[in-house]
């Protein structure tokens, strides 16, 4: 199909409001079930929260060597001319 883009998500995270409370609703992939979900009581404590989301299910630790382990591919790359 034109277009269409494939992904191991089955159901994305929804990030919802009720009043001033924040909830979160971690996705779900074919190999990973969700975690329960996190209620956030104001928007700094939902802010706060926000990279540990994102890098979900991987810990924001794991998320960040891939990130750098992929800057430095990038940059060795551009520095050989092998883009």
């Amino acid at each position: 199909m034109h277009g269409h883009h494939q992904t191991p998500w089955t159901r994305p995270i929804r990030i919802a409001r009720t009043g001033s409370l924040g909830r979160v609703e971690f996705g779900e992939a074919i190999a990973q079930q969700p975690d329960p979900p996190r209620e956030h009581a104001d928007d700094e404590s939902l802010l706060a929260d926000l990279e540990r989301i994102e890098c979900w299910p991987m810990d924001v630790e794991e998320t960040r060597r891939i990130r750098a382990a992929r800057i430095v591919e990038f940059v060795t790359a551009m520095a050989h001319d092998q883009h």
